[in-house]
């Protein structure tokens, strides 16, 4: 077997783009200064489910996404002989149960945890009562998450980053040969609190944040929200500091590649919601991502790079060919050459919703979908131009994201041509192969569809 490279991906849940590179990210950006910074990053989904098959499988969610019938990055280094491992801080949607440990010799996503761990000391949405979450409804889960907050409920549903780094370090010190290693960390993910110290905000602070979030003014309620969130990229950039320096230091053989990056960003009020709904405008989708590892020189590239291009791109920097089933490209020649210009030209990102922009819940045997017709959103980015067409009443926007960045005026009506030009693109991406998600995949027993149910609850997405 040729002497390939090791592989190192690191991914945060819900980490957007505009929060790295300053004060709140010191050890991640002493890293990335000597790596290729991909500063035009974009998602092709704005949340776990309908972002992660195109990171990890290179395909689209709505072309069957991740699945028994595609390979996956783990599994076509698996067969080159790569020792293997995940460590993934207990999201259903990137569990076992769908799907992902395909490809990895070791797999731990703390799932079964919850049983002695997680479910007894966070009660999450569940222990607010099922009265009080069906009448404010998903779209009010921030405020639902920040009562119980208030009422003292502050365990995490998911392990600390601490915990998944000190068990991807024990995995990468043990054995040799080219290793594979996804490390997935969840601190990011609503509800932003931690266990280990009072956050630097009382429960008066959260009274009143609370009530503000209520009642819809939204000064209030952002700024509490995004000072937690703050602190929580702290805690990422401590942890992720700490995996990135010990592998840089020799943990995972000589001279790794490592790439590091989001599944999507969050919302804090610009459209009037919070977290990560299925909404394809920026805040959600654009990413940081930076790869280490490609030669002496960093440098700082600021091209349009989709996601869905990452795995065949860092198979090809070791030297390994991407499966034809991947949908991406590999741009591996233009990261080592340094080559300005837009890595993809046009980048689609989709998802699926239930209506209002509600995430569907696909698990087979969950039966936890939500009622009525299942829609499809999809966004185009072409130039400066980004379109946008949601399923659910027929809607289209269309921004120029050079003159308006923040997406607020619609120019569907004065431009004609670019909104043909892009409808016509989207239509070909629609007729390739469809499938809705959670159509196949492993089937839970009764038990475990209950703990992801569970687990679901208490991450907001019942």
């Amino acid at each position: 077997m040729p002497n390939h490279r090791s592989i190192i991906l690191i991914t945060v849940d819900s980490l957007r783009a505009d929060r790295i590179g300053g004060s709140l990210t010191p050890n991640i950006e002493r890293w990335a200064a000597g790596a290729v910074r991909l500063t035009g990053a974009v998602a092709n989904g704005p949340h776990t489910s309908a972002s992660f098959p195109s990171i990890l499988g290179s395909r689209y969610l709505s072309h069957g996404g991740f699945s028994a019938n595609t390979p996956s990055i783990a599994e076509v280094l698996k067969a080159r002989g790569y020792r293997t491992a995940a460590f993934v801080a207990a999201n259903p949607y990137i569990s076992k149960w769908a799907g992902y440990a395909k490809g990895f010799d070791t797999f731990v996503d703390w799932m079964d945890a919850r049983r002695s761990d997680v479910t007894e000391q966070f009660k999450g949405i569940a222990g607010t009562g099922g009265i009080l979450r069906r009448a404010l409804g998903t779209r009010r889960l921030p405020v639902l998450q920040f009562a119980n907050g208030l009422l003292g409920r502050r365990k995490r549903p998911f392990p600390s980053g601490q915990t998944v780094v000190d068990e991807a370090l024990k995995w990468v010190k043990f054995g040799s040969g080219p290793a594979f290693l996804w490390v997935h960390l969840m601190d990011l993910h609503y509800p932003y609190f931690s266990e280990d110290r009072p956050d630097e905000v009382s429960r008066l602070e959260y009274a009143a944040g609370l009530m503000r979030v209520l009642l819809g003014v939204p000064r209030g309620g952002v700024e509490l929200m995004g000072r937690l969130y703050d602190l929580r990229v702290r805690d990422v950039d401590s942890v992720a500091g700490r995996l990135l320096k010990e592998i840089e230091g020799g943990s995972a053989g000589p001279d790794p590649i490592i790439a590091f990056t989001a599944d999507h960003g969050e919302q804090f009020a610009e459209r009037g919601g919070y977290a990560h709904p299925s909404s394809l405008f920026e805040e959600q989708l654009r990413v940081p991502l930076a790869i280490g590892g490609v030669g002496p020189v960093p440098a700082v590239l600021s091209g349009q790079f989709s996601l869905i291009d990452l795995s065949p791109t860092l198979l090809g920097l070791a030297g390994v060919q991407a499966p034809a089933e991947f949908e991406g490209r590999d741009h591996s020649a233009q990261i080592r050459e340094k080559a300005p210009g837009d890595f993809a030209p046009r980048v689609i990102s989709e998802a699926a919703h239930i209506g209002g922009g509600q995430i569907p819940v696909m698990f087979p045997g969950a039966d936890s979908r939500g009622p009525g017709k299942m829609f499809w959103t999809f966004s185009l980015r072409s130039g400066k131009w980004k379109y946008i067409f949601d399923d659910e009443g027929q809607k289209e926007r269309l921004f120029n994201l050079e003159s308006d960045p923040c997406e607020r005026e619609n120019r569907v009506a004065d431009e004609t041509g670019q909104l043909h030009e892009c409808r016509e693109f989207l239509n070909v991406h629609r007729s390739g192969p469809s499938s809705l998600p959670g159509e196949s995949g492993p089937v839970l027993s009764a038990a475990e569809a209950e703990l992801v149910k569970r687990q679901l609850e208490d991450l907001g997405y019942l």
